[in-house]
């Protein structure tokens, strides 16, 4: 790990960085280094997703007093503002570069719907959990309330799916109402599928094949858009225990970059620290970039360019919390900045 930047090398656009406890959110210019306010005194934020293309940060911000607030901004620059009540939705991410996915909260007895919403034109589309045999059980898959991830052409949703011997996560092709392609799994601990940027794969956090039941030990699969299932990881042959986090695809759909929480096959001790953990959907090489994920797991955020990652992780003899940019082209790590955690990496205007 590296104290300075080689001076051969310059960083583009600002990271969001915030603090636990509220009201300590601020953009982080990575050329001047400065720290600039996100939001109005006296309000914190948050919900923070950046848009694809790394152009657009959307958050929620407010306070009970004076509302809350759906933000859209670039960097640094006025926000588009659209007033919302947390009570009865709430802000998933975005589903493209020019549309935000919603949850609209109602009956807890029912799944709740998805709001597709355009920010800049007000446009929105609600999209009802309507699909055979979905699992709506809280305590079988801890996705959101609506229990539906969707592709970019919305012709195509994800969903977790209860079966007769087992349940299983299920591509389903919407216009012709049939299903696609299933991942063995019941669990998903909060992570939602993630389609690729160009939409033609989603990756999905699955069980192992060789998992008992009611196991934790996970995979990562890819699906193709027509279907085809390919296990991307072994992990069950080195660890137990294994949970897969925070996992972001990299711009041009090449790699996925995840934090991994598992224990060594052998090992006895009672901790074991998160790694980064990088895969190559090309050849299904994973590396270990051997950072240990922090506190506080901040990232895995790409830069728009495709060439660093954002993480937070612990830095020094005395493990101090701290946010590192990994370049994963040439193989080092910088220490860029302490006591903050990563939201997301934009763009510059």
């Amino acid at each position: 790990m590296l104290e300075y930047l080689p001076n051969n090398v310059e960083l583009e656009g600002s990271l969001i960085l915030w603090k636990p406890g509220g009201y300590q959110e601020n953009w982080f210019d990575l050329s001047s280094r400065i720290l600039t306010p996100l939001t109005r005194e006296g309000e914190g934020a948050v919900r923070f997703t950046v848009s694809p293309d790394g152009s657009w940060l959307g958050y929620i911000t407010g306070s009970r007093s004076t509302g809350y607030r759906l933000m859209i901004s670039r960097v640094n620059g006025p926000p588009i503002t659209i007033n919302i009540s947390m009570e009865y939705m709430d802000l998933m991410g975005w589903l493209d570069n020019e549309h935000l996915v919603l949850v609209r909260y109602q009956d807890e007895t029912y799944l709740d719907p998805l709001i597709v919403l355009n920010p800049f034109t007000g446009q929105q589309v609600e999209l009802l959990p309507d699909y055979p045999d979905i699992n709506f059980l809280s305590g079988t898959v801890w996705w959101d309330t609506s229990r539906t991830v969707y592709d970019p052409t919305l012709t195509l949703v994800v969903y977790p799916r209860s079966g007769i011997y087992h349940d299983d996560i299920t591509l389903w092709d919407i216009p012709n109402y049939q299903p696609l392609a299933s991942v063995p799994g019941y669990v998903s601990l909060g992570e939602l599928p993630e389609w690729s940027p160009d939409g033609e794969y989603v990756s999905i956090i699955g069980q192992s094949p060789t998992a008992l039941p009611d196991g934790h030990d996970l995979e990562l699969y890819l699906v193709s858009r027509a279907g085809a299932v390919t296990q991307a990881t072994n992990l069950s042959q080195y660890y137990t225990d294994i949970f897969i986090q925070t996992r972001n695809w990299s711009p041009d759909g090449r790699y996925i970059a995840y934090w991994l929480w598992a224990r060594p096959i052998g090992y006895e001790g009672d901790t074991y620290p998160m790694q980064l953990l990088l895969l190559d959907i090309v050849t299904m090489e994973t590396t270990n970039t051997c950072i240990p994920g922090g506190e506080f797991s901040g990232g895995p955020f790409w830069s728009p360019d495709g060439k660093w990652l954002a993480v937070n992780s612990l830095c020094g003899e005395s493990n101090e919390d701290c946010i590192l940019l990994v370049n994963v082209i040439d193989g080092y790590a910088v220490r860029i900045i302490d006591q903050w955690i990563v939201a997301g990496w934009m763009v510059s205007p």
